[in-house]
């Protein structure tokens, strides 16, 4: 990566890292008061979790002497402050230590280090390399550390996925193909060799990079034989990081054309889709040939499955895909992208007639029942969104946004129909109310909602989301529990209570993790319960989860 791209992104990492743990100074202080007079192990806890992270983003974001003091702080901890018996100077030096780290973020701050606008550090790091490197997946539970690596990687050509909730990881690998996931080992919840248990579980080939701030030969030996791709040492060394990634992912691409192909239905994998994309694009480029792309998504096929058993879904999507074959021959190429879900890429083809196409498929699944071992007759059915490609500044990504866009809006109005994206873009979305006291929090929602096309509107407390559901008609309610004037649980029971609207959804976002507060949130009503922090791709998939079933 180039030096001044690289510097500032650092440069932006270290700043946000410093104002984050300098709003932690107070109440991390009092808890290592409180440690020092019972040692409870929850403290203990905490303190160590902290000094660990602190240990491990500092050091990779060249904040060394903050590193360092942290892991002072930890080694003291975890090899001195664990036991019964415990020397004073060993309780003095941690304090004298936390203070002088405290002592080195203020001066950071107070000094300028981080000098230069947010808008030029923007400005050198918003434009990424175009080329599709692969897509990864990033869980530490360091936030900061998270958003630094994931600036770097997407400047690299990476498609980046982040999270530090490990069960966020799991719901996100369920419904999406990654190419690598990069774990960290030491996270409070659930421990990095779990994650990559449960996860290998879903994808048993899927390559797993391990970061750790214990170095012990003890953590590496047991990460390598899990079956670990390799296992890095916080502070992370940045180039050595991207040179991992990179041995692993041409190792995992040097396959035969048979690795391509999906083994169920014959339809090429998602893998094979980024290298034709490429190739439909430079043809644009170099000669003015339109292409475009259509997802397909079989109506009700879990119904159909949960019916009738997976070796009968199975028989559905094998015939699905033949029939689909057949109408395409030369004009287009058919690629899996995950469970009943279908890709479709037309060459010098335009919208209009790529949906002409797929309504005559639609025709002919439609006028062949399937008959099952219970002599039932099944009826298939499936939406589809179509984008065109007609701009040398698309990408990728964007292109595939704008199908998957068409195809929600070919969901949500019915099922069973084409819509073509930007044609069939003035349709009314839902309407979402997002109902959350922290202004930054609800923007950000508020933001990626909106430029999903949804209709948005925000209340800061209970009381005000109440008096807006009595105006307003609202298809979906983003609710907190932890609310001002009117908490989220007594939103609820006013919404089951008054019933505004019989069809609306509701998820919960809450940093409350009590297992008791989650059960009566969806006792009371709640269509799904979202712990914070979450990813924004994860609610981004809740809500169109929710919405189409």
């Amino acid at each position: 990566m180039d030096k001044s791209k690289m510097s500032a992104l650092i440069v932006k990492a270290q700043k946000e890292f410093l104002v984050e743990k300098n709003k932690l100074m107070g109440h991390i202080s009092k808890q290592l008061i409180l440690f020092v007079s019972n040692r409870e192990q929850t403290l203990f806890d905490e303190l160590h979790t902290f000094f660990h992270s602190i240990k491990g983003t500092a050091g990779t974001i060249e904040l060394l002497a903050i590193a360092n003091k942290a892991e002072e702080n930890e080694e003291l901890l975890v090899h001195q402050l664990s036991g019964d018996q415990v020397d004073e100077s060993t309780i003095f030096q941690l304090i004298v230590n936390t203070g002088e780290m405290f002592r080195l973020i203020d001066r950071q701050l107070e000094e300028g280090v981080l000098m230069g606008e947010d808008s030029v550090v923007t400005a050198e790091i918003s434009h990424p390399k175009e080329t599709f490197l692969g897509k990864i997946m990033v869980v530490d539970d360091d936030v900061q550390l998270l958003n630094y690596l994931e600036s770097v990687l997407k400047n690299e050509g990476f498609q980046v996925y982040i999270t530090s909730n490990p069960n966020d990881a799991l719901d996100f690998i369920k419904q999406e193909v990654i190419d690598l996931a990069i774990i960290d080992i030491v996270m409070p919840e659930k421990s990095g060799f779990d994650v990559f248990n449960d996860l290998t579980e879903i994808n048993k080939e899927l390559p797993i990079v391990f970061l750790t701030g214990a170095g012990t030969p003890h953590v590496r030996n047991e990460a390598l034989s899990l079956g670990a791709a390799n296992i890095l040492k916080k502070p992370v060394d940045v180039d050595e990081l991207l040179a991992q990634i990179k041995g692993v992912l041409k190792k995992t691409q040097v396959k035969n054309t048979s690795h391509h192909v999906d083994d169920l239905t014959g339809a090429y994998t998602r893998k094979r889709f980024s290298k034709q994309f490429e190739q439909a694009k430079d043809k644009y480029l170099s000669e003015g040939v339109v292409f475009s792309v259509a997802f397909l998504d079989l109506d009700y096929f879990k119904a159909i499955n949960d019916t009738y058993g997976h070796l009968f879904g199975d028989k559905v999507l094998v015939e699905f895909t033949q029939t689909i074959r057949e109408y395409l021959n030369e004009k287009g190429e058919l690629f899996r992208f995950g469970g009943d879900e279908f890709l479709v890429i037309f060459q010098n083809i335009k919208s209009d007639e790529a949906k002409e196409i797929i309504e005559e498929i639609r025709a002919d699944i439609q006028s062949k029942p399937f008959l099952t071992a219970q002599n039932d007759q099944v009826t298939l059915s499936f939406s589809a969104g179509i984008a065109e490609f007609d701009d040398k500044s698309e990408t990728k990504t964007t292109l595939l946004e704008k199908a998957d866009k068409a195809l929600y809006m070919a969901k949500e109005n019915g099922k069973n129909q084409t819509y073509i994206r930007e044609r069939d873009a003035s349709i009314l979305k839902d309407k979402i109310l997002v109902v959350d006291d922290e202004p930054l929090l609800r923007n950000i929602i508020e933001t990626r909602l909106g430029y999903l096309g949804y209709t948005i509107d925000h209340a800061s407390d209970g009381q005000v989301a109440l008096d807006k559901m009595a105006e307003s008609r609202y298809d979906l309610i983003l609710l907190d529990l932890m609310l001002p004037k009117v908490t989220g649980i007594d939103v609820l029971k006013q919404i089951k209570n008054r019933q505004f609207n019989d069809d609306q959804k509701i998820i919960i976002l809450s940093g409350n993790r009590n297992e008791s507060i989650k059960i009566e949130a969806l006792q009371l009503g709640a269509d799904d319960f979202l712990e914070k922090p979450f990813s924004l791709n994860v609610l981004e998939h809740k809500i169109k989860k929710i919405m189409t079933t």
